[in-house]
């Protein structure tokens, strides 16, 4: 990350609370009708939730549905090959 930041100027921002509880709300529902028009996709996202129980620890549980990494923002370049 440091060298995102030096480089190409990327800035380390975390995402307000508000519009995160909104994406995830978002997302909820969109899984809900998407589960249950597509057997498949019920059957991984059960299976991610299964495996996320076990190891995300209780402290950072999606109960809380706020993450502690901070998301990134910036320019969207490719760094040079």
């Amino acid at each position: 990350m440091d060298e995102m930041r030096t480089k190409y100027g990327t800035q380390i921002l975390r995402t307000p609370p508000d519009v995160l509880i909104g994406f995830l709300k978002a997302w909820d529902e969109i899984a809900k009708e998407e589960s249950a028009k597509n057997p498949y996709f019920k059957k991984v996202l059960d299976s991610q939730r299964e495996y996320a129980a076990k190891v995300v620890p209780p402290s950072a549980s999606c109960s809380r549905r706020i993450p502690s990494r901070p998301t990134t923002t910036g320019p969207r370049r490719q760094p040079p090959r």
